[in-house]
């Protein structure tokens, strides 16, 4: 199939444009999903400390009831997906799914990994590194932060307490939130990209191809028909020449040509009836002679 040089203009510049947005807007992307991400750890970590510092008092006088009430109001937040108190041990003595509560956690665990995973005990890892994500059953993604609860001074000094000070870690808090905001920011995000991508794609193919038109289609159309026309030996006809640009510089050129043409033919033709002349008076000087 033929393409018009309107058609291919207009194809090759759409392309070149709809690479450019998706690479733009897959960078874009990950970065915002990056930044969505950061913030979430930091939204969910900020959570784990609230809740250490909310509920320090209740640990010194081993206030168990009113400990465990707080998290289960705090777990009741929206996107709050689970809060789990882990012992040095590794045994999950509360969580608000209660279902889990007593379960004993071996090194391998998700949650363990994050401060055993190396042969050291890594007790200041940063939130990002103390975080993780997961998929449940049905498809979800939550993200998980682990928060030390340290053995401070106020802590093995405490009359109620039983740990000695050489324990420098009492236990963990584990924040389980979900990830669906971001997931929902990322989807309108990248829904509004595309419609974006889209519409400047079809703004960017209808100017090109007005200006095309205007510019280029035009010139060249008129350059095509007056050739037909040489082709043809009609010399009379000369291209209008608007633009002050290359093709107007082809126009012109044309157009001295066609002159060149015509004046060529008119001397031919000149020649030819000057010839005809001469012949008929050598003619008649002959039949005179004779």
């Amino acid at each position: 199939m033929r393409l018009k040089l309107i058609s291919k203009l207009t194809l090759a510049t759409g392309l070149v444009l709809l690479s450019t947005m998706a690479l733009f807007a897959y960078l874009n992307f990950n970065s915002l999903k990056d930044l969505l991400l950061q913030e979430a750890i930091s939204e969910a970590d900020q959570i784990s400390e609230s809740i250490i510092r909310s509920t320090h008092n209740q640990m010194l006088r081993d206030d168990r009831p009113m400990f465990y009430r707080t998290i289960e109001e705090i777990g009741n937040q929206r996107g709050v997906q689970r809060i789990r108190l882990i012992n040095k041990s590794g045994r999950i003595i509360f969580s608000t799914s209660g279902a889990e509560t007593g379960t004993l956690l071996n090194k391998r665990a998700d949650v363990c990994v994050v401060c055993h995973g190396d042969r050291e005990l890594r007790l200041t890892a940063s939130s990002k590194n103390r975080s993780r994500r997961f998929f449940d059953q049905t498809g979800e993604e939550f993200l998980g932060i682990t928060n030390a609860i340290y053995n401070a001074e106020s802590c093995y000094t405490a009359s109620c307490h039983f740990h000695p000070e050489t324990f420098r870690v009492l236990g963990v808090l584990d924040v389980v939130v979900s990830l669906d905001k971001m997931h929902s920011l990322l989807d309108a995000y990248r829904n509004r990209s595309a419609a974006l991508t889209l519409l400047l794609i079809a703004l960017t193919s209808l100017s090109l191809t007005l200006f095309t038109q205007k510019l280029v289609n035009r010139p060249v159309r008129d350059l095509l028909e007056h050739t037909k026309m040489l082709s043809r030996g009609e010399l009379d006809g000369l291209v209008s020449s608007l633009a002050n640009d290359e093709l107007g510089e082809l126009a012109d050129s044309f157009n001295a040509m066609t002159l060149n043409l015509r004046k060529a033919r008119e001397e031919q033709e000149g020649w030819g009836r000057n010839l005809e002349q001469l012949v008929q008076q050598r003619t008649q000087e002959v039949t005179q002679i004779q």
